[in-house]
């Protein structure tokens, strides 16, 4: 299955392989991706947009939100966080 649709990927895939510019830069399930880059994130704004910061566990999350000044979002990662952060490209 190829898909733009990354949720769909998410739910309905065993195994996922995100490609760059033609080239598959990550393969695994993905929980096995999201183990890799972060399961928790940490959404906050700075002068220039949004910021992302990925970490293993919620608690290492909560600690980085304390530093930060203005509102804070920490969620569970999926795997369009995954793509952004592995490509640094959004998905259009």
């Amino acid at each position: 299955m190829t898909t733009h649709y990354i949720e769909e990927a998410e739910y309905l895939c065993d195994r996922v392989a995100i490609m760059n510019k033609g080239e598959i830069i990550a393969c695994g399930t993905p929980q096995e991706l999201k183990n890799q880059v972060g399961l928790w994130v940490l959404e906050s704004i700075n002068d220039t947009g949004f910021e992302y910061e990925f970490f293993k566990t919620r608690e290492e999350a909560l600690l980085k939100a304390r530093e930060k000044e203005g509102p804070v979002t920490i969620r569970r990662s999926n795997l369009e966080d995954i793509f952004i952060r592995i490509t640094g490209e959004k998905i259009d």
